[in-house]
C-alpha cells in the first residue's frame, strides 16, 4: 500500500512533483492510526489480564498513545523524514 501510492507519486506526470515532494507523500501516508490500530489488535490477542506485564504494557501504552495521537504523528513523520518505514514499503 504505502510503496503503490509512493510510486504513484513518482509516475505523475506533473512536472511540478519532484522527487522531495514524492517523499512527502509518503510521509502523510505513514498514519499514527494504522499503527495504533496494530497495536489494538495485538492487545486484543492476549486474554485481558491485568496481572500479565506483556497484556498491561500493550493496554498503557495503547491508552497513552491514543491521547497523544498529535504528538505521535509528529513523532511518525519525522521518522519517515529519516527513512525508519522504507522496510515497510515491500
Amino acid at each position: 500500500m504505502i510503496a503503490d501510492n509512493y510510486d504513484a507519486a513518482l509516475r505523475c506526470d506533473d512536472d511540478d512533483l519532484s522527487r522531495a515532494k514524492a517523499q512527502e507523500f509518503l510521509v502523510k501516508t505513514i498514519k499514527a492510526e494504522l499503527l495504533l490500530a496494530e497495536m489494538n489488535r495485538l492487545r486484543k490477542d492476549l486474554d485481558e489480564d491485568p496481572s500479565d506485564l506483556e497484556w498491561a504494557t500493550l493496554y498503557h501504552v495503547f491508552c497513552f498513545i491514543s491521547y497523544k495521537m498529535g504528538d505521535f504523528q509528529k513523532y511518525l513523520d519525522e521518522q519517515a523524514q529519516k527513512g525508519a518505514f522504507e522496510p515497510l514499503e515491500s
